[in-house]
């Protein structure tokens, strides 16, 4: 294109000149300088006048020009005109003493010579010398003018005008585009038509016996400069690192018939998992212990410009030589068949060798973890209904599963009671639904297999599945009729899942491993979880349970001198019996500066007598808390034990306050302890109010009853803290 340009700049300034015959001249620059251009032809030493630009060109005269437009001037003495072929370059010295020497202009002029390393007759525009304009041209220089557009003037093949070789990389034609299609020598732009086959990606996966639809090489095909039939591909498949025993790593002996192949169901898809080409169930040609040929013979179109994503799909069967546990395999693009066989393809292969699809002999691997197991807490006994004691998660990678047994066991606690009779069933669930169950044994260890073979728990590939154990409680017995098996109120125990068995059902594998036995569905291999999975949470079992709740009292305002409602609350008993209450402690903060005086509970609407009915303890901090209120201790001791059926009674304490300025508040929660939550025993007088005969601490502290242990004497072992209870609200007083 360049070229082209000074062409024409050149015959416009030829034509500006008039006769454009002279030799052109150049500038110390070396830049042509048309201005100073002489005559054509004008030399006293003879020879015939040069053609004009308008006839074919004549003879160059000695000195003189060939004619400027001719197609062909013959080879005279002079240099090369404008648009006419280079006559001999026999120049004038300026030295012969003839009329040529009179001219210092054309022979003082300094012009630029371009370096033709490459001998193509194009120069290096940035390689170059300056000389005289009537020194003799040495070889291996060219005209600055016709010959400074090589791109590279290291290789004769590259030039402008030549031939682009399609896909080599190189800008053959200096036309500075790279492989833009077969071009016809640089002139027209004309483009050859090709396929152009671009590998994009080598799937790098583990796959296992039995996977289906399994990805192996992503390429992309895409028709140039028209439209294109694609008649057959061939790709190879090879195999990397199977061990040499093996005859091939393709197929079982003797590899005659489609059953006795690794890979089957071979086809190519569209990028959407669509079919294009196959499938075929064997390869073509099995040439070498590691590789085979692929052959798919669909045809399909390709429009000129369109590109088609293609996938090799394959199934993998459902058995393989042992030994070939850890082989590895890649696919590449062979051949390829378009239309009549003369349009060629060109592979870009841009794969990562170092990826590849591996095949696993035994595939499956389990793992099985706690997962959010249930809060410690009051179960209940005696009502039929499940309560979930643990959580886990299993899961497994390479091939889906099935757990069709699982051994369960009872775990205590250190200083607690658990017997197998707490629990009148055991069973394993998922997905909120039991899955199989059992009883435990009447004598220790407690521990049962729990079949699920009916109704197992399928785990799904690469997948994850919840699985928890339940238990129904039985009813606690009072300790007047239990033996030393019997289920007592206060028993406190976890249910885990058992390990390290190797009886029975359990072989030598389960060393190390959780009794959860589990099938790998594709390789009918047993798949082992390392143990380490821990018990669920700790429960307590009672005949009930009580909730602790406060209610809105009558008035929020904190008023100086008025008795106010410090603590308002309502105890509910289980539905499945009766609670009993004997003292409740709470957490009151006030003010600084705030007093308390005249604490008096109520039942309901009426005052329990003090110091008959009930009395009320307070300790109060000598120091202020995080938010500069002062921490009050209140303790609500009942004389006699308060019987609480349903919904209960609301009971409430009552004071009168003093110091109470404007913007001042009270705010009283029920006090916890965190005590063990097997705290139980009977019911003796302390220090400071009630205590339990286990030697615990219960001061400021909440004391009930399940009513286990009727009726209550001094033997009743059915009383307990406010460990594991809900005590739920808080009450609020503001100052206006």
């Amino acid at each position: 294109m360049y070229k082209n340009l000074k062409w024409t700049l050149l015959v416009i300034a030829c034509i500006a000149l008039a006769a454009c015959g002279g030799r052109v001249v150049t500038d110390s620059t070396g830049v042509p300088d048309f201005g100073s251009a002489g005559a054509a032809g004008v030399e006293p030493d003879g020879g015939s006048f040069a053609g004009s630009h308008a006839d074919g060109g004549g003879t160059g005269g000695n000195g003189g020009s060939s004619g400027s437009g001719g197609s062909s001037g013959a080879a005279g003495s002079g240099q090369a005109g404008i648009g006419g072929e280079a006559g001999s370059p026999v120049v004038d010295a300026g030295t012969d003493g003839d009329a040529s020497d009179a001219y210092p202009p054309y022979c003082t002029t300094k012009e630029r010579r371009l370096h033709d390393l490459d001998a193509d007759g194009y120069g290096d525009p940035n390689n170059y010398i300056f000389v005289n304009v009537c020194a003799p041209w040495e070889d291996g220089y060219v005209n600055w003018i016709t010959g400074n557009d090589d791109c590279d003037d290291g290789n004769p093949d590259v030039h402008p005008g030549a031939l682009e070789v399609p896909g080599n990389g190189i800008d053959d034609n200096c036309n500075g585009v790279v492989d833009e299609g077969a071009v016809d020598g640089g002139t027209d732009g004309g483009c050859q038509p090709r396929l152009v086959a671009k590998l994009n990606q080598h799937f790098d996966t583990t796959v296992c016996p039995g996977d289906v639809a399994i990805q192996t090489l992503m390429f992309t095909f895409t028709a140039e400069c028209q439209d294109m039939e694609v008649d057959r591909i061939m790709l190879q498949l090879v195999s990397q690192d199977f061990a040499a025993t093996d005859s091939t790593p393709f197929c079982a002996a003797p590899c005659t018939s489609p059953g006795d192949w690794y890979f089957r169901n071979l086809k190519l898809t569209k990028s959407t998992g669509a079919g294009l080409m196959g499938p075929i169930d064997t390869p073509s040609q099995h040439t070498s212990n590691d590789l085979a040929h692929l052959t798919f013979s669909d045809s399909f179109t390709l429009k000129a410009g369109e590109s088609k994503l293609l996938i090799l799909q394959m199934d993998v069967a459902t058995t393989f030589t042992a030994s070939l546990a850890e082989t590895r395999y890649q696919a590449y693009l062979l051949g390829v068949d378009v239309g009549d066989g003369n349009i060629p393809y060109v592979v870009e292969n841009n794969v990562d060798p170092t990826k590849a699809v591996k095949v696993k002999q035994a595939c499956g691997t389990l793992s099985i973890v706690d997962d959010n197991h249930p809060a410690s807490a009051i179960v209940v006994g005696g009502k039929d209904s499940w309560v979930p004691f643990a959580r886990y998660k299993a899961t497994v990678e390479y091939e889906s599963a099935k757990i069709d047994r699982v051994r369960v066991g009872l775990q205590s606690i250190p200083g607690g009671r658990a017997v197998g009779a707490d629990f009148v069933e055991v069973a394993v669930a998922s997905g909120g639904v039991v899955r199989g169950q059992d009883i435990f044994p009447s004598g220790a260890p407690y521990e049962r297999d729990i079949d699920l073979s009916s109704n197992p728990i399928m785990i799904p590939k690469d997948g994850s599945v919840a699985f928890e154990l339940w238990g129904k409680m039985a009813a606690p017995i009072a300790s007047s009729v239990a033996t030393p098996t019997s289920p007592r109120s206060g028993d406190v125990f976890s249910l885990t899942l058992m390990h390290d068995q190797t009886t029975g059902e359990w072989d030598a594998n389960y060393v190390g491993k959780l009794n959860v036995r589990t099938t790998g569905d594709v390789s009918g291999e047993r798949l082992y979880a390392a143990s380490g999975a821990n018990s669920g949470n700790i429960m307590v079992l009672r005949k009930s349970k009580p909730m602790f709740l406060m209610v809105p009292q009558s008035s929020t305002q904190l008023l100086n001198g008025v008795e106010v409602e410090l603590a308002k609350f309502q105890v509910i008993a289980d539905q499945a019996g009766l609670v009993g209450l004997i003292q409740v402690g709470f957490d009151a903060r006030l003010s600084n500066g705030i007093s308390v005086n005249g604490l008096r509970v109520y039942r309901g609407a009426t005052m329990m007598i003090p110091d008959f009915e009930a009395e009320v303890h307070v300790q109060v901090s000598d120091f202020p808390d995080w938010q500069g209120f002062i921490p009050h201790w209140i303790q609500v001791e009942l004389m006699n034990e308060q019987t609480i059926v349903a919904s209960g009674n609301v009971f409430s304490v009552r004071g009168t306050l003093q110091g109470v300025l404007s913007g001042m508040g009270a705010h009283t929660t029920f006090w916890r302890s965190y005590a063990p939550a097997n705290e139980t025993g009977w019911l003796v007088p302390g220090p400071n109010g009630w205590a339990l005969y286990n030697g615990a601490d219960t001061y400021m502290r909440t004391l009930w009853t399940d009513m286990s242990e009727l009726p209550h004497d001094t033997t009743s072992v059915d009383w307990t803290t406010d460990t594991l209870v809900d005590m739920i609200g808080q009450t609020d007083l503001y100052a206006p």
